[in-house]
C-alpha cells in the first residue's frame, strides 16, 4: 500500500495509546512509526535487481517485523508512562503485522515467510493507491482530532477498516471472476484459468488475467459487467527456456523471472538481431480511469533484452518502479 495508508492507521492506533505516552504526540509517533517501519527497506539502496530481489523480503516477514517492533519498543520504552518494553513490543509488532497485512493484500507480493521461504505470496484483494480505503481513514483520523471524547472508538473503526475493507474485496472479486468465468464459456472461448487481481479503482474495476495456453490475455473489468465479449489484449507467453538461458549471461533474468506472476514477451527480429520485451500483466495498464489520467504511463518492472544474430545478448536494460538499469551486459 501507499505510504499515506500506512501512516493514517498507525495515526489511528496512536489515539488508543494517547493516555499510556506523556503526551499524545509521542504516542502519534509511536504508531506512524510503527505502522509505516517496514517500508525502511525502501531507503537503504537497493538496486533496481536487488529491489526486485529484496524488496518486501526481511522487513516485511514475520520474523522481520518482530525485530522492528523489538527496536521500536526499546527506542520508545523512556518515552512511555504506563508501557514497558513487553507492552510495547507487542503493540509495535500488531503495527508491524498490519502493514504486512496490507501489503499483503496487494499483488506486489510479499516474503511473509522469509528467511524459510522465498516465496511472494498476496491476496488479490487492494490496489496500491485505493481512495476508497484511505479517505475513511483520513476522515476517521480528521474526526477524532475534533471529536477527543470519541477517538478510542473512531481509532477502533479505522483499524476495523483496516481489516474488513481487504476482505470485503475478496468477497466482490470472488463474484465477479465466477461471472467473467461464465462469460467466457457462454462464449465458447478456450481458456485454461481465470485470475482477477486488483485494478485502479478496485472493487469497481478489476484486472482478468485469461490464460489461454500459448498466451495470456488481460482485460479490464468493471465489477457489473456490461454486456457483451470481454476486450480481451492477448500477449505471448514468457519463453521460461529462452530467460533461463539469459539467466546464465545476466542474473537479473533469473530474477526477473522468479519475480514475475504473468510474465510475457513481445519479440521482435531485425537485422541487427531480436530485440525481446519482458512483461509481467500485474503492472500493464488497463483501466479506462488510468489511461485517461496517465497517457504517458510506462509499464514498470520491464525488461528488454538485445540479441546479436547468433541469438547471444549483446545488452540488456530494466525498467524498475522509479531506477533503470542502463544497457549493459553482467
Amino acid at each position: 500500500m501507499d505510504p499515506v495508508t500506512h501512516v493514517a492507521s498507525g495515526l489511528l492506533a496512536g489515539r488508543l495509546l494517547a493516555d499510556r505516552f506523556p503526551t499524545a504526540r509521542r504516542a502519534a509517533l509511536f504508531g506512524m512509526l510503527g505502522a509505516w517501519l517496514p517500508d525502511v527497506d525502501n531507503f537503504v539502496g537497493l538496486g533496481p535487481e536487488e529491489y526486485l530481489r529484496d524488496h518486501r523480503a526481511f522487513t516485511h516477514s514475520l520474523s522481520g517485523a518482530a525485530v522492528l517492533a523489538l527496536g521500536l519498543a526499546l527506542a520508545f520504552t523512556p518515552l512511555a508512562r504506563n508501557l514497558g518494553v513487553k507492552k510495547l513490543f507487542l503493540w509495535g509488532y500488531a503495527l508491524t503485522l498490519l502493514h504486512v497485512f496490507l501489503d499483503l493484500c496487494t499483488t506486489y507480493g510479499t516474503q511473509v515467510l522469509w528467511p524459510f521461504s522465498d516465496a511472494r505470496l498476496f491476496l488479490p484483494a487492494l490496489f496500491i493507491v485505493d481512495p476508497f480505503f484511505t479517505l475513511p481513514l483520513l476522515t476517521l483520523l480528521a474526526m477524532s482530532l475534533f471529536w477527543k471524547a470519541q477517538r478510542r472508538a473512531l481509532a477502533v473503526l479505522g483499524l476495523a477498516l483496516c481489516l474488513a475493507y481487504p476482505l470485503a474485496n475478496l468477497g466482490v472479486r470472488s463474484a465477479v471472476q465466477a461471472e467473467v468465468e461464465h462469460r467466457l464459456a457462454d462464449s465458447g472461448a478456450a481458456f485454461q484459468s481465470v485470475q482477477l487481481i486488483p485494478d485502479m479503482l478496485t472493487p469497481f474495476w478489476w484486472k482478468a488475467v485469461v490464460d489461454q495456453g500459448d498466451t495470456l490475455a488481460v482485460a479490464s473489468v468493471p465489477a457489473l459487467l456490461p454486456d457483451g465479449p470481454l476486450p480481451l489484449r492477448a500477449y505471448p507467453k514468457a519463453d521460461g527456456a529462452l530467460l533461463a538461458r539469459l539467466g546464465r549471461e545476466a542474473s537479473i533474468f533469473r530474477t526477473w523471472d522468479w519475480f514475475a506472476l504473468y510474465p510475457v514477451m513481445q519479440d521482435i527480429a531485425g537485422s541487427s538481431g531480436r530485440e525481446v520485451t519482458f512483461l509481467d500483466l500485474r503492472f500493464v495498464a488497463t483501466s479506462p480511469v488510468g489511461q485517461r489520467l496517465f497517457p504517458g504511463y510506462a509499464t514498470p518492472f520491464t525488461l528488454w533484452a538485445q540479441l546479436d544474430p547468433q541469438g547471444r545478448l549483446a545488452s540488456y536494460s530494466f525498467r524498475g518502479t522509479s531506477k533503470v538499469l542502463s544497457p549493459g551486459r553482467d
